[in-house]
């Protein structure tokens, strides 16, 4: 008899789907790394929050045009090398973001965070549809996309939780310092 799990998450090759799906979750997780704090940095900085939204919109702006480019990019180098590069650099915009001394060099940040980001959609789902064939392409989808979900629900509980016993600061370092070593492992 199948198991549960063998039947909702089994593929083909899972090892290999499941760290694809860990830095999509990682991924996703910088994405919304900012909007816990938002209300910090309104009082940090002394700035409107419609500058702090703005600084979302600086995100997302570089990481939807720069992900054709990234895609490009990742035909010419290879996915993987672009997946694991793309992370290094959301991880330094985000630790970059955690020492930042004014809101233009929160902007730099996110831009920074944006461009790095734009290379994992290119690259990660590629990746995950090269992997698994026929019977599991489906299901290696499926869980891909649960490891998004995950890191966009994790974000705010960890980096809200952590701003709020420590210091934003604090949260956003600890936060780049998991893509670091989240990397490395990939």
């Amino acid at each position: 008899m199948v198991s549960i799990r063998s039947r909702v998450f089994g593929v083909a090759n899972p090892r290999e789907v499941w760290l694809v799906t860990g830095a999509h979750a990682v991924n996703e997780f910088y994405s919304v790394a900012l909007p816990p704090i938002l209300p910090l940095l309104v009082t940090d900085f002394g700035i409107s929050y419609g500058a702090a939204g703005a600084l979302l919109t600086v995100f997302f702006v570089t990481y939807s045009v720069f992900q054709l480019p990234a895609g490009m990019l990742a035909d010419r180098i290879g996915q993987r090398s672009l997946l694991a590069a793309g992370m290094v650099v959301l991880s330094g915009g985000i630790l970059l973001a955690a020492s930042a001394q004014s809101i233009e060099m929160l902007a730099v940040a996110q831009a920074l965070g944006g461009i790095g980001g734009s290379t994992y959609h290119p690259t990660g789902m590629s990746v995950i549809s090269d992997l698994e064939r026929g019977g599991t392409e489906g299901k290696a989808m499926g869980v891909h996309g649960l490891g998004g979900v995950i890191g966009t629900a994790l974000a705010p509980a960890l980096i809200g939780g952590l701003a709020a016993l420590f210091d934003w600061r604090l949260a956003l370092t600890a936060a780049a310092g998991v893509g670091v070593v989240y990397t490395v492992t990939f």
